[in-house]
């Protein structure tokens, strides 16, 4: 059984010191890239006519939903995109579930009641022209979390004040589909070609056992020294498999093992 001697109890209150005054922010990444192919590769419209007069029966009006999976549960915070220039009234971007009612790759949009996870008018994204293709970021208006290992959707729509404006969405390098509906064909499609587009946010952060205890003797929802003291208080002693402060092995001891295990885990929300 390994024990905490003097000098590393002075070593732990250094290191307890230290990381009070708080833990460094997880840093917004890419999580999900689908770069465009040279030239634009095969485009696919995505537009709709705003009507003044409210009747928005174009038959050019067009849709593409592009689907993707994170690999970990993780926030989305930013959208970019890669397509046309920027369209006379901005965009659509709406975020859906897969279908539950089908495994093939086709947003959640038929079942009477289906609601998008999120929509959003976007007149004003950040627009870069890069090689003759134009790149729109946009931070979105409320992060969304996904799960991990799920398959979801974006759809980019151009809002057009003409009705037969089109704008077209790029394709991906990579290898994938396009759900996509036009109102003249009257039909859905499911073609290959994935769209041009990127996921930027956060893993969403990992559970905290080590959140064992708070100022009334019952976890907080925070690691912090209230869950260091818990530990300290037994320390060194067989608490039986499945106690609280065993968080590292499960082999009924409390010792530097279950400390560095809490330590790493240090601020854990």
């Amino acid at each position: 059984m390994k024990t905490l001697s003097k000098s590393s109890r002075w070593v732990v209150g250094a290191i307890v010191s230290t990381l009070a005054f708080g833990s460094a922010a997880i840093g917004q990444s890419s999580l999900y890239s689908n770069t465009p192919m040279a030239g634009g590769g095969t485009p696919r419209q995505s537009q709709f006519w705003i009507d003044p007069t409210g009747e928005n029966d174009s038959d050019n009006d067009a849709i593409s939903w592009a689907p993707f999976i994170l690999p970990e549960a993780s926030t989305v915070t930013r959208l970019r995109w890669w397509g046309d220039s920027l369209p006379d009234l901005g965009f659509y971007v709406s975020f859906y579930n897969q279908d539950p009612n089908t495994i093939a790759s086709q947003p959640d949009i038929f079942a009477a009641g289906s609601q998008p996870i999120a929509r959003w008018t976007i007149t004003g994204p950040q627009v870069q022209n890069v090689g003759g293709m134009y790149l729109f970021t946009v931070d979105l208006p409320t992060p969304l979390t996904f799960e991990a290992n799920t398959r979801y959707f974006v759809s980019v729509v151009a809002r057009q004040n003409e009705w037969y404006a089109p704008w077209y969405w790029y394709q991906g390098m990579n290898t994938g589909s396009t759900f996509w509906w036009q109102r003249g064909a009257h039909m859905y499609f499911n073609i290959a070609g994935g769209r041009a587009f990127e996921l930027w946010g956060s893993p969403v952060a990992p559970a905290c056992p080590a959140d064992i205890s708070g100022p009334a003797g019952v976890p907080d929802g925070v690691v912090n020294v209230e869950d260091l003291n818990a530990m300290l208080s037994v320390w060194g002693t067989d608490v039986g498999v499945g106690a609280p402060e065993d968080i590292a092995n499960g082999d009924g001891f409390i010792d530097v093992d279950d400390l560095n295990a809490l330590l790493a885990l240090w601020g854990c929300m």
